[in-house]
């Protein structure tokens, strides 16, 4: 389960971001994005726009990096690359 919550920060694409506790676990993705991440750490995450009550919070996981060495953990546990989550969404709409 944690790896489903992970991810590679384009400032250090040798490790791997986890943060169980993190309030990023409950943002998925969208390519129109209500929510910025900063994937360096130094700040929470920031809102793009106003965001409307029970309204679901998405950032845009491109912004994330996919090393090999990402992808091939991923698809070792069998979980999606932020790449790949990415893709499966913009072939569906």
């Amino acid at each position: 389960e944690l790896l489903r919550q992970s991810f590679v920060a384009p400032n250090n694409s040798g490790a791997l971001c986890i943060n169980p506790t993190d309030n990023g676990r409950f943002t998925n993705h969208s390519s129109a994005p209500n929510v910025g991440a900063c994937v360096d750490h130094s700040a929470d995450s920031y809102a793009l726009r106003d965001i409307a009550e029970g309204e679901e919070l998405t950032c845009d996981y491109a912004a994330f990096v996919t090393p090999a060495w990402y992808r091939l953990l991923c698809h070792k546990y069998g979980v999606f690359t932020t790449e790949e989550v990415v893709e499966l969404v913009r072939t569906r709409t």
